[in-house]
């Protein structure tokens, strides 16, 4: 049986590589982002292995589009990676309430929701991966995606 995955931040960075990872594995793969360029280059060339949905995370209704895509794509996941973060890069003291709140919402709160969004789909011992920063290992004061990833 084809294993399958669900990547969330899947156009750039550790989620873009992870992604052609485990394609190359043989896993079929939903990357979710709100960049598509990337992952249409990954669509043509890993193609029927990998399809992708556009979703800000952001918006609490990318959860369903997300769901749906599963549900339609890929019946059942064996894989989870909650990948995608947000980052203002300032000290505290100089986001705004908006900022803080964006920071908080789509490092810590959408992971769990899509978590428990995804829970219905998921294999039997199935494994749920959380890629966070490093600043949470050096606790950075000023800067809450710090300490909002170290809550994850």
């Amino acid at each position: 049986m084809v294993k399958a995955a669900v990547v969330t931040g899947a156009s750039s960075g550790i989620g873009y590589f992870l992604t052609e990872i485990l394609l190359r594995k043989g896993y079929r793969v939903l990357g979710v982002d709100r960049n598509t360029e990337k992952l249409e280059e990954l669509k043509r060339k890993y193609q029927p292995s990998f399809t992708y949905v556009t979703a800000d995370l952001h918006e609490k209704s990318s959860l369903n589009v997300i769901s749906k895509a599963v549900k339609e794509e890929l019946e059942k996941i064996n894989l989870l990676v909650n990948n995608a973060g947000y980052a203002i890069g300032k000290p505290i003291l100089l986001h705004s309430p908006q900022q803080l709140e964006d920071e908080i919402l789509v490092n810590l709160v959408r992971p769990l929701q899509l978590i428990v969004q995804l829970l219905p789909h998921m294999e039997p011992k199935s494994t749920i991966v959380n890629i966070i920063t490093a600043g949470v290992h050096v606790l950075l004061e000023d800067f809450p995606v710090s300490r909002s990833l170290h809550n994850l």
